[in-house]
């Protein structure tokens, strides 16, 4: 696959001919094409581009003066065109019996109304009702295919009363969330990976040349440990390129069809098998190991290829007594089990983003030194390394946040200050000079916000601080600082003093809704489920700790926090702009809103939008984001009589509609900025963006009460085709079965003390059934909505999207206990 991007965007143009029929034609010449230029290519990429590296990068900069010029590049923020109404809808219960579709809905979906779910309807408005239109292995997407059933024949004459569907802020956040993982998983394949496998090629000869060569016991001693710091990441980062080689000889088919599938049998075969690597001798990339070199690298190597549970380093731990390593995040997770380069950049940037140099170790402040020398000196390729890594750290900046740690941009500013302009690697052995860095760094450098490591430390009650301040590290490629991470952590407590003030502890395991909490303060229904899970004896006695008090406490600080950042601060990146469409939909409605969404009801059903959503950020930004640790058809004949408008309806929330169209036009401009917008989903965004635009042009119509006309009510039901489209793969690609489902898994906290993981999931969608009443009549609508899974698991091996679907989609197991403002809702 070419790592540069065709900018034409190919139509995707399925015929649909009536209700679930799918007609995907496409000319066997263009799927050889397609499929020959991408074998030539993964194999010039991968024997030619990468492995020419170390000829480009063997420099001797330790004999020269060194250059620390490394910058980081500002980028424009770009503003948002909001579009807001006064809400005019008349409030007005709906009666069953004023339902002006319910006979033909009734009927034509044999949908036969419980009293229950009609009470809920003269109630409230709504209900859910679970899901049994989606089987093992869905035709597209989840959340697609149950609309393309709800929304009938694309032909107006076979159009029936059952077609009215509602379109949920749930459908909108979900169809975000595909266009985004599946965008930054085209960049990481065929342009961050084999960028990072040759800067780590590179920095690895550059390190092993210098420990061989070095004379001064302390740089040679650096060199050392830099030699294996890189070369665990490059022995994955090679077997995911090597083995991404699909070994099929055409010669042994007798067509060139049963080539492909035979093609796309050794794909699958290699996606479902776990990626492999290890040190086969002390001679790597033609180049010879010493005993200990291979001996440390060949200890953690194992230890990540087992990816279970923690233990110490090898390599760090000798100089870092606290810390043990958690090797089970080392697991591929979320869309990186796809193949072999995603499973193997997953791994290297796990290392890269985990693995830290403390100031408190001189010895790993050397070698966070030397790590900042390599990369604003050395060289990939004639590109200068800086450059690859900065434009990789951008990217990321801009999807998830800034680092919460040391980068070498940082160490570049303290180096210019400390050891001046003429700084040689000699000059990282002076033990004063590096005495006056620590010193310097540890005064002027900012400490992180969240801790995510499992370390024998005491977390005092009121002494946060502190315990930061003593893990305050440089990272290679550090994991990013998130909102909701940082609420977490500020909520939770390893092993420790009581906070003095209340003499109690926070808890160790959290719960989303304190994020949930803290992005929308004022909405009762979050603030009553959360002193609810507060107050949980069964919960108490489990974690062996009262916490109400220093619960309530820590909120009212963090609540003053947040209520002091502004609309520069909600927009300063992708992570926090998808945050803020949360906050639009955890309002209060008041008049002039639909009635079904002033109910309590209806805020229980956004709280699980939002959560379903939160669930989705967190699997697309698993790699990235600092993870929270608590230490340890055909024609109808003559004459036809048309049948009625089928008159559909969007929820109608201005500024939810507003931040989503935001959110992925700055997604999509931002990628471009950058140079790294994958050409191909080029037309999906347009799609997403404009139908958006559509639906926040309905759901104007709506709050202002006003007639909709029929073209547009047709536009609406007939709208899966569009979604479809959105949803398809790119021409050349196939989506694997997990890919389809919309049930995935995100572990967002460590409990080191309980030792659990706490999850966040999602299931197979609930359908929702809604009543509405405006200036185009009374009827009954239906939409789909997230089905959320909050539970903890023992801490051992993490669960993957395949390990949660086997219990999802296939009976594999028994399934946690559902969210209760969910069940609630269910009729």
């Amino acid at each position: 696959m070419n790592p540069e991007q065709n900018d034409s965007s190919p139509q995707l143009t399925p015929n649909r001919a009536g209700k679930n029929i799918y007609k995907f034609i496409l000319p066997a010449v263009i799927i050889a094409i397609l499929a020959v230029a991408g074998v030539m290519y993964t194999f010039l990429i991968n024997t030619n581009k990468t492995d020419q590296a170390v000829n480009n990068t063997n420099q001797q900069v330790h004999a020269t003066r060194w250059n620390f010029g490394l910058v980081q590049p500002v980028f424009a923020q770009s503003g948002q065109e909001n579009v807001m109404v006064k809400p005019a809808v008349p409030f007005a219960k709906v009666s069953v019996a004023q339902i002006e579709n319910i006979g033909s809905f009734t009927a034509d979906s044999n949908v036969v109304l419980s009293d229950d779910q009609k009470a809920a309807l003269e109630d409230s408005g709504f209900f859910l009702a679970s899901n049994d239109l989606v089987g093992e292995e869905p035709i597209r997407d989840d959340f697609v295919d149950m609309y393309d059933q709800f929304d009938g024949s694309s032909n107006q004459y076979y159009r029936q009363g059952d077609d009215a569907v509602f379109i949920t802020s749930d459908l909108a956040l979900h169809l975000y969330h595909i266009l985004i993982d599946r965008s930054f998983q085209s960049i990481e394949e065929t342009k961050f990976q084999p960028m990072l496998r040759a800067m780590t090629k590179s920095l690895f000869a550059d390190s092993l040349e210098k420990y061989n060569t070095a004379t001064a016991p302390a740089l040679k001693d650096s060199y050392k440990r830099l030699a294996v710091y890189y070369l665990i990441p490059l022995v994955a980062l090679d077997a995911g390129s090597v083995s991404a080689q699909v070994d099929v000889d055409p010669k042994d088919f007798d067509t060139f069809a049963q080539y492909l599938d035979a093609v796309k049998a050794k794909k699958i075969e290699n996606s479902a098998a776990d990626l492999t690597f290890s040190l086969a001798d002390k001679i790597y990339d033609g180049q010879v190991l010493s005993d200990e070199i291979y001996d440390l690298a060949s200890a953690e190597l194992a230890l990540i290829q087992k990816a279970e549970g923690k233990a110490p380093s090898p390599l760090f731990t000798p100089l870092r007594v606290e810390f043990e390593n958690d090797y089970s995040q080392f697991k591929p997770r979320s869309h990186y089990t796809k193949n072999d380069v995603l499973k193997s950049y997953f791994v290297a940037m796990m290392w890269y983003g985990r693995m830290g140099f403390p100031l408190n170790s001189p010895a790993l402040t050397r070698d966070a030194l030397l790590i900042t020398a390599q990369i604003n000196n050395l060289k990939v390729n004639d590109q200068d390394l800086s450059k690859l890594w900065s434009d990789m750290a951008t990217v990321i900046d801009f999807f998830v946040g800034e680092v919460d740690d040391l980068t070498a941009y940082h160490y570049t500013g303290v180096i210019n200050d400390v050891y001046g302009a003429e700084v040689t690697s000699e000059s990282f052995a002076d033990e004063q000079q590096l005495d006056n860095f620590i010193a310097k760094a540890k005064k002027d450098l900012p400490t992180p916000k969240i801790v995510s490591e499992l370390l024998w430390v005491f977390d005092n009650g009121g002494q946060r601080d502190e315990l930061l301040a003593s893990t305050k590290q440089f990272r290679f490629m550090g994991q990013r600082f998130t909102p909701d991470a940082y609420i977490i952590n500020n909520l939770t407590q390893g092993e420790g003093l009581p906070e003095p003030e209340t003499g109690q502890m926070l808890p160790s395991m959290p719960t989303a809704l304190m994020s949930m909490h803290l992005l929308a303060p004022d909405n009762e229904v979050v603030k009553a489920y959360l002193d609810q899970w507060i107050n949980d004896p069964v919960r108490i006695k489990q974690q062996g700790r009262q916490s109400d008090k220093v619960i309530a406490k820590v909120l009212g600080s963090l609540k003053a926090e947040f209520a002091g950042y502004d609309a520069v601060i909600w927009s300063k990146n992708i992570y926090w702009r998808w945050l803020d469409a949360f906050k639009a939909l955890l309002k209060k409605y008041g008049e002039g809103y639909p009635s079904f969404m002033q109910t309590d009801a209806w805020q229980k059903k956004n709280l699980g939008t939002a959560l379903g959503s939160f669930t989705e950020l967190k699997h697309d930004t698993l790699l990235y984001a600092k993870q929270s640790y608590a230490e340890l058809g055909g024609g109808p004949g003559e004459n036809p009589q048309l049948p009625p408008v089928v008159k559909g309806y969007v929820e109608p929330d201005l500024e939810f509609w507003n931040k989503i169209i935001d959110l992925a036009e700055i997604t999509k401009t931002g990628l471009e900025s950058r140079g790294v917008f994958p050409g191909d989903y080029e037309t999906k965004y347009e799609l997403f963006i404009d139908t958006s635009k559509f639906f926040r042009q309905l759901a104007e119509q709506e709050l202002k009460n006003e007639k909709i006309s029929d073209e547009d009510f047709e536009k609406l039901r007939t709208i899966s085709f569009t979604l479809g489209r959105i949803v398809e793969p790119i021409p050349g690609q196939e989506l694997t079965k997990r890919e389809k489902r919309a049930g995935i898994i995100a572990d967002i906290h460590t409990d080191g003390i309980k030792g659990q993981i706490l999850y966040e999931a999602t299931g197979k969608p609930y359908i929702a059934y809604i009543a509405v009443k405006d200036a185009n009549g009374t009827r009954l609508t239906r939409g789909v909505v997230f089905n959320h899974y909050e539970f903890s698991d023992k801490f051992g091996e993490r669960l993957s999207d395949e390990d949660w679907q086997a219990t999802v989609y296939e009976d594999n197991g028994v399934l946690p206990a559902a969210d209760a403002w969910s069940t609630q809702l269910i009729k």
